[in-house]
Order: structure tokens, then C-alpha cells, then sequence
């Protein structure tokens, strides 16, 4: 051990050590060495790695369930907020509340007028004739008048000059001067007596008339109201001829043709 200036330096070790106090003779602790400088382990703070980020935080599955959970819940709620105010309303006061009863909605009901208008338009002559015969009976004119031919109507006196047109006969309907219906059941002409006035397919030999088109014959009757039978000539209750025509061509439907008024037996 060498020793200088109060220290002393170990030779085997290197180390140093306070040199012995001039009185009292015990051996003296080393001196504390100072920190020392590591340039390798101690590195300045702008040498040093950045701090490595803060991990990201956990996903809160669980807040996201309890509100989904929430949604469907009154979801639910409200769906059955009908069917439990129904229970508590009317089947625990079923005893003394009664539902009132909602008639169902059905079709209006179909009245006679409107089949027998609707049984005009049709080439059949047999359905055709029953609805004519009930809105005749009606003084139904105006449907009446949708199954007319009125360009070439006419009303004709066979024992009287004149005629008229679907005007004027039109006229006389609807201000009741007279009364017009179809026997039942229906008889043609000639099972009336009526033959001799030449009632054929195409026209009426007695007045020259021809009509293009099929052709059917009903007898009937026409009163003037208020009058006794027979007292007037040209619209006698007995001997009135209906004339009824089918045009040809595609989707016709039977018309009123004529009518012709004071047909006799023998044509007397």
C-alpha cells in the first residue's frame, strides 16, 4: 500500500483508502468513490429511444350489448302494448262490455232496373224481350230508349194516315198519353190472327216496308189512360204490333224497330 496526501492506494486491489489518523492508530474506512461516468449505460436524454405508446383501450363490447339490448326490448314493448291493452280492457270486462258487431261490406244489391237495362244489350232475343216487357211495365222510357233505333223509328196507324218518329213518340211516352205492354206469354202475329198484314223476315207487305236486318214480331197492347177500350183508332188496347230488328254485323244487339197500332183479325 502506498499512501500520499491522506490516501493510500492498495496494490492489489487498486483501491484507495484514507491513510491512517496520526493518533489512535485504527485502520480507516475507504473513501465512497463517486458515481461513475458509463458513457455506455448512461446516455444523454436525446440519445434515448421514444417511449413506446400506451396500448389502446379494450373495446366496450359490453356497453354496445346493453344498449342493443335496450333497442330491442322496447322494440318488443311496443309491439305488445295492442294485444295487452286488449286483454285488460276488453276480456277482463268481457262480462259486461260487448264488442259492437261491424256489418261486412257486401256488394250493393242488384235491383230489377238494372238487370233489365243490362239484359237490353244482348243478341239473345228471348232475354232481351223479358227485360224490354219490364221496363215497359216500369215506364222505364229512357233506358227503353238505349235499345231503340231511333234514326229510323217509326209509330204506324194502319188504319189512319200519319206516323211518327222516335221524337215524337218519345214525347208521347214520357207525357203518358199513352200506355204500351207486351202480352204474356208473347205471341206473334200470325198466332194473333194478324197474318194477313204480311209480317215476314224482312219487312211488312201490307205497308211496303223493308228492313235489313233479322226481324222478330210480339204482340201487345196500347190504351191511351183514361179512355175506354177501343174509343180511340190509332192507339186501340187490341192490335198493337212490336217490331224488332238485329242488325247484321259483328257485336249487334236487338233494337226496337217499330210499332204499328189497330191490327185486325182478317185484316177487316
Amino acid at each position: 500500500m502506498r499512501c500520499s496526501r491522506g490516501q493510500c492506494r492498495s496494490f492489489l486491489t487498486g483501491k484507495l483508502y484514507l491513510a491512517p489518523a496520526e493518533q489512535g492508530g485504527a485502520s480507516m474506512e475507504p473513501p465512497q468513490p463517486e458515481d461513475p461516468y458509463y458513457p455506455e449505460f448512461n446516455r444523454p436524454d436525446y440519445l434515448q429511444p421514444p417511449p413506446s405508446p400506451p396500448p389502446p383501450p379494450a373495446p366496450q363490447k359490453r356497453q354496445v350489448n346493453i344498449i342493443v339490448a335496450l333497442i330491442v326490448l322496447c322494440i318488443v314493448l311496443i309491439l305488445a302494448l295492442p294485444v295487452t291493452a286488449y286483454f285488460v280492457f276488453y276480456r277482463s270486462e268481457g262480462s259486461s262490455l260487448t264488442t259492437p258487431s261491424v256489418p261486412l261490406a257486401t256488394e250493393p244489391a242488384s235491383t230489377p232496373t238494372l238487370n233489365a237495362r243490362a239484359g237490353l244489350l244482348t243478341d239473345d232475343f228471348s232475354k232481351f224481350l223479358e227485360s224490354f216487357s219490364a221496363l215497359l211495365e216500369q215506364h222505364d222510357y229512357v233506358s227503353i230508349q238505349t235499345a231503340a233505333d231511333t234514326e229510323n223509328f217509326q209509330a204506324i196507324p194502319l188504319r189512319a194516315s200519319g206516323s211518327q218518329d222516335w221524337q215524337q213518340f218519345y214525347g208521347n211516352l214520357t207525357y203518358n198519353a199513352y200506355s204500351l205492354s207486351i202480352s204474356s206469354p208473347p205471341l206473334t202475329p200470325d198466332q194473333a190472327g194478324y197474318a194477313c198484314f204480311g209480317y215476314g223476315p224482312s219487312g211488312i207487305a201490307y205497308l211496303d216496308l223493308t228492313i235489313n236486318a233479322k226481324l222478330m214480331y210480339v204482340v201487345g197492347t196500347a190504351q191511351v189512360p183514361g179512355t175506354p177500350p177501343d174509343a180511340n183508332p190509332f192507339y186501340a188496347i187490341n192490335g198493337t204490333v212490336f217490331v224488332f230488328e238485329l242488325p247484321y254485323g259483328p257485336s249487334a244487339t236487338w233494337l226496337w224497330r217499330a210499332v204499328t197500332f189497330n191490327n185486325s183479325l182478317g185484316c177487316g
